[in-house]
């Protein structure tokens, strides 16, 4: 069933009796963002955009009332940033919330089945797309978000479309909580009752639905209800429906077999947990089955499952990136490939290509930052290149974008990019090894992503030998950062340690204590730590290395809990580890 804008037709107007009796227990959310469809603010070429619009009015309400900083278009409503008309992308700076890019999450119009045209010129969007495409939207939009770091949201969401005393409740126990809910209909409004209600001060205008027309998808704000706790037949759903031609607060029946379905969605700032204690340690979860398997980053796929990209090889004559999926975040079954070494036919991957980050670009492309190695007479050294996906799964136009040089503290090797997006820049931190063999971290900066400044080194902890892998992340709302480095003190063992700054630059460790320790999982090393979140609960990725007469790498898992003097880090609102549309 395709949501599509119905024509108005007039139908004689009902009035029921029940109306006339006080109120029972009616309920309204306030200052919820009510935008019209693109069309009706003078912007050609999405029509049928009901669902999306919709959404916008739930996405901006969590920004502007529930605290969601920079999740929306960062003004309050009825204003927004002007409409950019951005050709080629579906990028339009979240115009009125986010209205244009919505669309695109939620496939309105098959947009991005598709893959365009910018704007589509076609509208409607499926049902089992609409919670979905908020989830996606949410997710993918927190890149833009300003800050140093993963996404900065993430969003949950569910159904129902079983029109019974139950699905009621839900409905009700939502805008009770405050949480708008996108409410479709098979057919939408023909005229008023003539019956009007005050709900928090507000005027409730009750409509009769029409018997014809095509689908409609409104944004729920409250109820009306004479007989709670019953289910008769007087329970109306107060919607803001993005017309023109209606007033702001529009009521309709609940009861009805006019009614499809009910998007709920919760919206939240995942908070970093700081500093980190370990609790359902788990391994290995995917075996090195050719020598080495390390994980090097974790995005969020289209489909709502997850994807891993991790290194494997002999790991000595050659690596490439693998590929496992889960369902839940968790539990994760390898299925080949990602990309291969000399597959791309450059220099510079003919013996290794491994993903070590996934972004976001403009177009709507991913953009994947990767280790490789290129040959330089009987050297190697160790580049940086990227390649662009449509998927996640087939990567192409690979380039190089970093590479070692003389004189520097990276003059022999340049490994393990991580790339974030702030409001006016690309950050980079990479590890750098110079011709003695010494390794140091890096950070540069780039305005498009691809052409970069000179590396500055960072300070790191003397207490900290051999620096190794790492994860840079945000420690809630104030601009401190966390990283987490596999290294090792006075040669001991490589396990993950737990390190802080305000700057960025100078680094100082959280505790002497690991974060996760080598001999808590039986291996001699720890290495490459992924952290990334599941709906609300921070997992750890490892790498763990088995020494003996046959040395091999296994994938670990841990999932990360808060400490009791960290509560009150939890109560800023951290920052949301690395969940990322495909």
């Amino acid at each position: 069933m395709r949501h599509i804008e119905t024509l108005k037709v007039c139908v004689c107007a009902v009035t029921l009796g029940w109306l006339l009796a006080p109120a029972g227990a009616d309920n309204l959310i306030v200052k919820v963002p009510d935008w019209d469809q693109p069309l009706d603010h003078g912007v050609n070429g999405y029509p049928g955009w009901c669902s999306p619009t919709a959404g916008a009015d739930l996405v901006g309400y969590w920004e502007d009332k529930r605290g969601m900083s920079k999740l929306a278009d960062s003004k309050l409503f009825p204003v927004s940033v002007a409409y950019p008309d951005n050709a080629d992308t579906f990028r339009q700076n979240r115009w009125h919330d986010g209205t244009v890019e919505l669309g695109w999450q939620m496939d309105t119009g098959d947009w991005r089945t598709n893959w365009g045209p910018f704007p589509p010129g076609e509208g409607g969007t499926e049902l089992d797309m609409i919670g979905p495409g908020v989830v996606r939207h949410v997710t993918a939009m927190g890149w833009q978000a300003g800050v140093i770091g993963r996404c900065a949201f993430s969003a949950v969401a569910s159904m129902d479309n079983v029109n019974n005393q139950a699905t009621w409740q839900n409905y009700v126990t939502e805008i009770n909580n405050n949480r708008p809910v996108l409410v479709s209909y098979e057919h939408w409004v023909a005229d008023p009752t003539g019956e009007e209600r005050v709900v928090k001060d507000q005027t409730v205008h009750l409509y009769n639905l029409n018997v014809t027309g095509l689908a409609h998808t409104v944004c729920g704000v409250g109820y009306l209800d004479a007989t709670p706790g019953q289910f008769n037949g007087d329970e109306w759903v107060i919607g803001q429906d993005n017309w023109l031609s209606t007033p702001r607060y529009v009521a309709v029946p609940f009861r009805t077999l006019k009614w499809m379905q009910n998007d709920y969605i919760t919206i939240r700032k995942t908070p970093l947990w700081w500093p980190l204690s370990l609790a359902n340690q788990e391994g290995p979860i995917i075996p090195g089955s050719l020598g080495a398997a390390v994980p090097r980053t974790v995005i969020q796929m289209a489909d709502g499952n997850w994807g891993m990209y991790f290194s494997e090889g002999d790991a000595c004559t050659y690596r490439d990136t693998g590929l496992a999926i889960s369902t839940n975040g968790q539990t994760w079954t390898r299925v080949g490939p990602a990309m291969t070494h000399e597959s791309g036919g450059a220099s510079f991957d003919d013996t290794a290509a491994v993903i070590t980050q996934v972004i976001c670009q403009n177009d709507g492309k991913l953009r994947a930052y990767c280790e490789g190695l290129e040959s330089t007479g009987l050297d190697e050294h160790g580049v940086v290149f990227i390649a662009e996906s449509l998927d996640g799964l087939t990567w192409s136009n690979r380039y190089l974008v970093l590479s070692p040089q003389p004189g520097t503290g990276y003059s022999r090797h340049v490994t393990c990019p991580r790339v974030y997006v702030t409001d006016t820049a690309f950050v980079m931190y990479f590890l750098g090894e110079d011709d003695a063999g010494i390794s140091r971290i890096f950070l540069t900066t780039s305005s498009d992503g691809v052409n970069w400044a000179s590396g500055t080194e960072v300070v790191l902890p003397t207490e900290l030998t051999a620096p190794g892998a790492f994860e840079i992340v945000q420690r809630g709302d104030e601009g401190a950062l966390g990283m987490y480095l596999h290294s090792s003190m006075s040669a001991g063992a490589t396990d993950i340690f737990a390190l802080q700054s305000d700057d960025g630059l100078t680094w100082t460790l959280d505790s002497p204590t690991p974060v996760l320790s080598a001999t808590a999982y039986g291996v001699s090393d720890l290495l490459y730590p992924t952290v990334y979140d599941v709906d609300g609960n921070a997992v750890m990725l490892v790498g763990g290395g088995y020494a003996g007469t046959t040395p091999h790498w296994d994938i670990f898992s841990a999932t990360l809990v808060p400490e009791p003097a960290t509560l009150a880090l939890l109560a800023l609102g951290g920052l949301a580890l690395f969940r990322r549309r495909k």
